[in-house]
Formats: C-alpha cells, sequence, structure tokens
C-alpha cells in the first residue's frame, strides 16, 4: 500500500468513528429524560415548602399528608405514586396551582407552587441535588418516578 492509500484508509477510519460518535451521543441525549430521582429540587426548597404546606394544605390534606378531609387524596405513598407515575411533573403542578387549596384555588405564586411540589418529593423520598425546582416550562421535561 503506497503513502496516498495508507493516507485514505486513515483518514475515512477517522470520518467513520466521528461519524459514529456522533450519532451515540445523539442517540444518548434523545434517551435521557430527567426523572424525579435525579436530584431535581433542593432540600432548602423543599424545607420552605413544607411550610407553606403547614399552612395551606394540612387542612384538607393533614400533617401526615394523608388526605382524607373534604375528600382530599393522599399526597405520600402508593396511592400518591401510582397515580402521578411517568407524568410530567408539570401535571402535578398544574393541579397544585390551579386547583389547591381548594378554599382558594389558584392562590398560591408558582413559586410557592413549586416549594411545595418540592416537599411532596422529598415526602415520597425523591432525592434532593444541588438546584431548586423550576422554572415551570422545566417541568414538561422532568419526568415523575417514584422511589425505588
Amino acid at each position: 500500500m503506497d503513502a496516498r492509500n495508507h493516507l485514505f484508509v486513515i483518514v475515512c477510519g477517522s470520518l467513520v468513528a466521528l461519524a459514529s460518535a456522533a450519532v451515540f451521543a445523539q442517540v444518548a441525549t434523545k434517551d435521557h429524560t430527567t426523572t424525579t430521582r435525579d436530584g431535581v429540587y433542593t432540600s432548602a426548597q423543599a424545607a420552605s415548602g413544607k411550610v407553606i404546606y403547614s399552612k395551606t394544605c394540612t387542612v384538607c390534606h393533614l400533617d401526615s399528608l394523608a388526605g382524607g378531609v373534604n375528600e382530599a387524596p393522599a399526597l405520600k405513598g402508593k396511592q400518591f405514586l401510582s397515580d402521578w407515575e411517568g407524568k410530567p411533573l408539570r401535571s402535578l403542578f398544574g393541579r397544585i396551582i390551579s386547583t389547591m387549596p381548594s378554599d382558594d384555588p389558584g392562590s398560591l405564586s408558582e413559586q410557592e407552587t413549586l416549594d411545595v411540589l418540592a416537599f411532596l418529593l422529598e415526602e415520597n423520598t425523591c432525592p434532593s441535588g444541588k438546584k431548586p425546582l423550576g422554572p415551570p416550562d422545566a417541568l414538561d421535561k422532568i419526568q415523575f418516578v417514584g422511589a425505588k
């Protein structure tokens, strides 16, 4: 094999390797979905959410998050996890911000709702992370997955 053919083989091999790496990177990016197991809220945000929850949610959902008052659903445990499993976190955010508290729907701000949502994730053993939950539009890309 002369030098030109050898160089041609090296260049073609490099191009194939680069193309393969690019395809792999695209597939890996498309296949990765952020979930509630990826630490999508901070402990401080959940602590803030706990205060808001105590003031506005315990009347119906109770301190234990067991629900039951005025037909309020549980916000913790198997049924809660089953109800939201696989859905975008934005769905749960939307439910809270538009219908809660039941005696004054829509009175929570976006930030208060995000904080309460962080508290609910913490109570359902989803791990905390380094960045706070939000903004609301970003929740479309986070899938609710119960902790193992």
